[in-house]
């Protein structure tokens, strides 16, 4: 589902599951009942460290987003690279406190497989992403 804001406020506060009309009912892969709640993430403006989590989608083809958390505001480099180790791409500059999200496309030139790289003063992690031409 896809929801656009139209007033300032928290999402919990205006979203719930409720059986008032159908049954709020999920199933398990043994067509179990399961038990159902919504999990709400906040904007990453309290943010208590750092993170780098999965590039969104994953694989892609044309576009992703690379998304991570900051303690504080502070220069942080994002480096892309191929399965041989070399460089595709960097960015580098002084991102803010909270979630960050970055867009990324590469060229018609790379495909399959590229590791990407978070690092700060304090903090650095790789993770892959695959991307489909």
């Amino acid at each position: 589902m896809k929801f656009t804001a139209k007033n300032s406020g928290k999402l919990s506060s205006y979203i719930k599951l409720s059986s008032d009309i159908t049954a709020t009912e999920a199933y398990d892969n043994n067509l179990e009942v399961m038990d159902m709640k919504l999990r709400f993430r906040d904007n990453g403006q309290d943010v208590k460290g750092y993170a780098l989590y999965q590039n969104v989608p994953n694989p892609f083809s044309k576009e992703t987003t690379v998304m991570f958390d900051l303690p504080s505001n502070q220069k942080a480099t994002l480096s892309f690279y191929d399965v041989t180790g070399r460089k595709i791409d960097e960015i580098s500059k002084v991102f803010n406190k909270g979630r960050n999200l970055v867009n990324v496309s590469f060229d018609d030139k790379v495909s399959g497989i590229i590791y990407y790289t978070l690092e700060t003063d304090g903090f650095t992690q790789t993770k892959k992403m695959i991307t489909l031409k």
